[in-house]
């Protein structure tokens, strides 16, 4: 996978409403301790999608990160991906 793909999530239940003050999903690479916060979610009843950023480190051509959910400042799920640079470039 790479930057700028489209991620969706689906949860087993509704998403409360405080979920845009409340809800952080973080983007972390443990190796080099790189860490994104993703601004732009967007919800509709229990889906959530997203946009990956692209991986900045150019010396790294794959990756495994950890997407990070967190509901008030506690971790309800995380998930891995891994990023392909070759991918970015095409």
């Amino acid at each position: 996978m790479c930057g700028n793909q489209k991620v969706c999530i689906e949860f087993k239940d509704l998403l409360p409403n405080d979920f845009k003050t409340d809800f952080i999903i973080n983007i972390t690479e443990n190796r080099i301790n790189q860490s994104y916060q993703v601004k732009d979610i967007k919800k509709s009843g229990n889906n959530l999608t997203f946009h990956m950023p692209a991986f900045q480190n150019a010396q790294i051509d794959r990756a495994k990160v950890n997407i990070v959910f967190e509901y008030k400042q506690e971790i309800i799920r995380h998930a891995s991906y891994i990023y392909t640079r070759e991918l970015d470039r095409m």
